[in-house]
């Protein structure tokens, strides 16, 4: 009799656990039928949105340079053709209040004074992007840009030159010195037409890169 009742409570015990595997698995069947799709929709979200982000952050520096109007996140999604989604609160700032912008200040006052080159120290970007309902940033991104602010051809070459030690050697007329010494035997290669101090290679740019018969995109 004892023997009859444990197998029947065995059995029993058994038959439980099957049926809460059953429906153990068949919640999370359903979890993955649903929440795995879900999942996947926002982190692709998320990854466009920083993508988008660093495209702002990237034109940033030339567009305030060129007085241009900077970009959003909507404008990103249009001109790039991102799929439309509803975009978080986004602002763009410009700062100077960094580290190593008060730090080099007095030094690049002191090059602005000597040598009449400016160095633009406000060119700390951050964009912030934020959601309605919550009170602190939804995510922070931030770039310094180096910016050379070229006004004109001559500065592609002539701002560098400038950052040389060599180029102090314009102040006391170097090329005059090199024509006479290049009349010597033995030193044409003295010549400033054949030794150029802090010279600067602008066409650096590889032939293959440059946009010639279709259309430039930003």
């Amino acid at each position: 009799m004892k023997i009859i009742c444990r197998f029947t409570y065995s059995k029993n015990i058994k038959g439980q656990a099957l049926v809460e595997l059953s429906l153990a698995l068949s919640l999370f069947g359903l979890f993955v039928i649903w929440g795995v799709p879900l999942l996947h929709e926002q982190l692709v979200a998320r990854a466009e949105i920083q993508e988008q982000a660093q495209i702002i952050l990237r034109q940033a520096p030339w567009r305030d340079s060129l007085g241009m109007e900077q970009l959003d996140l909507e404008m990103v999604q249009q001109r790039y053709q991102y799929q439309s989604r509803a975009v978080p609160s986004s602002q763009l700032s410009i700062t100077d209040d960094y580290g190593l912008g008060s730090k080099v200040a007095s030094l690049w006052e002191t090059l602005k004074l000597a040598d009449g080159l400016t160095m633009p120290l406000r060119n700390m970007y951050s964009l912030t992007l934020s959601q309605p309902e919550q009170e602190i940033a939804w995510m922070n991104f931030v770039r310094l840009a180096d910016d050379w602010s070229p006004s004109q051809p001559e500065d592609l070459t002539g701002r560098p030159r400038r950052l040389t030690t060599t180029s102090l050697l314009e102040g006391i007329d170097i090329a005059t010195l090199q024509a006479v010494t290049a009349k010597l035997p033995m030193a044409k290669e003295l010549h400033p037409d054949q030794l150029i101090f802090g010279y600067v290679n602008e066409d650096v740019v590889p032939e293959g890169a440059l946009c010639e018969g279709q259309a430039c995109h930003d």
